[in-house]
């Protein structure tokens, strides 16, 4: 099964986003969402709440219900939602409980992370926090091998093309990063989200793929289908069968 694991939707009668470019002051609807997934071959989507707003974690979860092919909702701690959004400062104040946490990592945290994710089922969302800059990696890479360590911990590559230069994103900027993820934390341990509509800003849900499948490069079936899908289904324990 094909699942994006990180999508959201808006609303902008409800909730403020930091949209500021002029072509996406407009909702985001699951209508929108679900064409553009079925049209790739994907079975279902798992959707963020992305402001922190009261209620907005709630209102994905009545979105979910009337779509079944949202197959999950991640945010705040409600009944029904399949994960926790969080940062590291957050992290301290939440109970031990059993639900996987999706980590919202800055480069400045990356080093303080493996001591606070002891023990917990945890995915490092924005990349583990890299910013794509050949200076940096040296110390991103130390971070996540850190991070790797830990066994319960996942990464979620999404948003590759939202750090993009003024030419446009290009798969050869990602590549390292990609690849040194698969070999630290191997095929098991990445999923794959677009991050739309927050992608947007610089490309299509298209390119966004089209960026991590190139940085990917050549895998096996087995590969793709657990980045692509099955390793978030497992990682969030989302039902595989096929949407009504």
């Amino acid at each position: 099964m094909r699942l994006d694991c990180a999508a959201s939707l808006t609303d902008s009668s409800r909730f403020i986003y930091p949209w500021t470019l002029p072509h996406m002051q407009r909702d985001f609807t699951g209508a929108d969402l679900w064409r553009i997934l079925s049209r790739n071959r994907y079975e279902g989507c798992i959707v963020s709440a992305i402001t922190g707003q009261p209620g907005e974690t709630e209102w994905l979860l009545e979105q979910a219900a009337a779509q079944p092919w949202i197959r999950g909702v991640i945010g705040a701690h409600v009944p029904g939602v399949c994960g926790l959004r969080c940062s590291l400062d957050e992290l301290d104040g939440l109970p031990n409980l059993d639900l996987p946490i999706d980590l919202v990592l800055t480069p400045e945290s990356l080093l303080d992370a493996p001591a606070g994710l002891r023990g917990r089922r945890a995915a490092l969302v924005n990349n583990g926090g890299a910013r794509y800059i050949e200076d940096d990696f040296p110390v991103w890479a130390e971070g996540m091998k850190a991070l790797a360590a830990e066994p319960l911990v996942m990464v979620k590559v999404a948003g590759l093309i939202n750090e993009v230069s003024a030419d446009g994103w290009d798969a050869r900027v990602y590549r390292p990063y990609i690849q040194f993820l698969l070999d630290v934390f191997g095929p098991e341990r990445l999923m794959y989200g677009s991050d739309w509509p927050n992608c947007m800003k610089v490309g299509t849900w298209k390119e966004a793929m089209a960026a991590f499948t190139q940085a990917l490069g050549a895998q096996s079936q087995q590969t793709r289908d657990l980045i692509l899908g099955g390793n978030a289904a497992r990682f969030y324990g989302l039902s595989t069968a096929e949407t009504p």
